[in-house]
């Protein structure tokens, strides 16, 4: 079981910030584009109700992030080896994403073993290429986009800024943009130091559009 001691993690359809840092967990509107917007698996009241939950879901045993195993498999995947691990019935895993995202080690890990695959894929560099240049541009000078790479589905990336304010200022702004392109998102803020850091995975393929939740 996994806990969440003084974390605000938020499960969303759009990377725009309403919430303060906070031990709950809430939705965002805005951000879907002609996608569903959760699974009947993965209800927003579950979210909001079960945020430790850590229950196996589809066939997966063991580590929700158990990156070598699925790596054998990436040879018959659409996706690459690491958004595999994010990704479950064609869905963003909200527990998988959770775990990822509100761990430092296991996002220094995702992090970069997504960016060594998608120096493999000009696909994944396309991807990646463009939403950087459009959450940079969101962001502006309200904080530094730390980290941004891309599988062929899904994105993982960190925005650092001095104040909640200034995530949901630039959250808003994304949200506005026509080329962002997001469908499904998970998301986390932790602390750095005086800085907090906005951690997230979201969709830019809107067949993988909905949220699953394990129950």
């Amino acid at each position: 079981m996994i806990n969440w001691p003084c974390r605000l993690t938020l499960v969303a359809l759009a990377l725009q910030s309403t919430g303060c840092a906070a031990d709950k967990i809430g939705a965002y509107p805005g951000e879907m584009r002609a996608a569903p917007s959760v699974r009947e698996d993965a209800r927003q009241e579950d979210a909001e109700t079960r945020p430790g939950s850590d229950a196996p879901s589809a066939s997966v045993a063991g580590p929700a992030l158990a990156y070598a195993e699925i790596a054998q498999d990436s040879a018959i995947s659409s996706f690459l080896a690491t958004e595999s691990t994010l990704i479950v019935e064609d869905s963003i895993s909200i527990d998988r994403s959770r775990e990822m995202l509100e761990d430092n080690a296991l996002f220094s890990s995702a992090l970069a073993s997504m960016l060594d695959e998608e120096k493999t894929s000009t696909e994944a560099q396309r991807l990646a290429s463009h939403h950087r240049d459009v959450l940079e541009r969101a962001v502006g000078q309200l904080g530094v986009v730390e980290d941004l790479t891309c599988g062929l589905s899904l994105c993982i990336g960190s925005v650092l800024s001095l104040t909640q304010a200034d995530h949901e200022a630039w959250s808003r702004r994304l949200v506005k943009d026509p080329a962002a392109r997001r469908y499904g998102a998970v998301h986390s803020y932790e602390p750095m130091g005086e800085q907090l850091q906005h951690r997230f995975v979201f969709s830019a393929d809107p067949a993988v559009a909905a949220l699953f939740l394990s129950r």
